[in-house]
């Protein structure tokens, strides 16, 4: 599976707002494939909605946003160009995609165990550990059982928006070590933000930058923003690096 965009990307807002996501050379398609994919840019550089849009969490693109805004194709189906097929596009995100946004979200009303057998489609939990109620726990418990949750879903793409909001040192190497297991067991393409990698991006050899989108807004057209994409070499070995510290970054 891979992606493949078509640029300049637009994803609209509303009737009056609207981002633009363009490289320099003219219009012509980016290939996202198996690997880590990293992206970097300042507050407001799109990186959460140029996600967004990828994982179909949000926004009118394709026909909703206008002529020639673009086109996002995932393997064989052009989910976002001007033949949208709102159906389609569900059944690629249930099926293929798992979504790491900045909000942990659980089932109301039911356990974390309840929560793990239903997004993992099993009907027996295992020994997954919890049977308290997400409204029981700390923001950090809830994203560190949350994280345990998606981790164990065998997902072809995930989308990892600062997946490490609220948690400590601990299970934030616990988190790049279960995503090292899953990754060396079943190779995806992980598309990841996290600030806190940002000074190192450009001074690492496993950050390689792919490519650099200009990102225009009516708020910006005169002083656009960047936003930065890295492809990560040698996954397994970069995750390993982060596995035993994230203060021990791999280089």
């Amino acid at each position: 599976m891979r992606f493949e965009i078509t640029l300049p990307l637009t994803h609209r807002f509303n009737d009056h707002s609207r981002i633009t996501f363009s490289l320099e050379d003219g219009q012509k398609p980016i290939i996202f494939e198996e690997g880590i994919h990293y992206l970097d840019g300042e507050n407001g550089a799109g990186k959460s909605t140029f996600l967004s849009i990828l994982s179909l969490l949000s926004g009118s693109v394709g026909k909703a946003a206008g002529d020639e805004s673009g086109k996002i194709k995932y393997g064989r189906e052009a989910y976002a160009d001007q033949k949208f097929d709102y159906l389609k596009a569900a059944e690629i995100r249930e099926n293929d995609f798992c979504i790491f946004s900045q909000d942990v979200f659980f089932l109301p009303g039911l356990t974390i165990k309840e929560n793990y057998r239903i997004l993992n489609r099993m009907n027996d939990a295992g020994g997954f550990p919890s049977d308290k109620y997400a409204s029981s726990l700390s923001g950090g418990e809830q994203q560190e059982r949350f994280i345990r949750i998606l981790l164990q879903e065998n997902k072809k793409v995930w989308f990892l928006d600062e997946p490490f909001n609220n948690l400590d040192q601990r299970n934030r190497q616990r988190f790049w070590e279960l995503l090292k297991t899953s990754y060396s067991e079943s190779p995806k393409i992980i598309f990841l933000i996290d600030h806190g990698m940002s000074n190192i991006a450009e001074n690492n050899e496993h950050f390689i930058l792919y490519t650099s989108l200009r990102v225009s807004s009516q708020n910006r057209e005169d002083d656009p923003a960047f936003l930065k994409i890295y492809s990560i070499q040698e996954p397994i070995k970069f995750l390993e690096g982060l596995a035993v510290g994230t203060k021990k970054h791999p280089n």
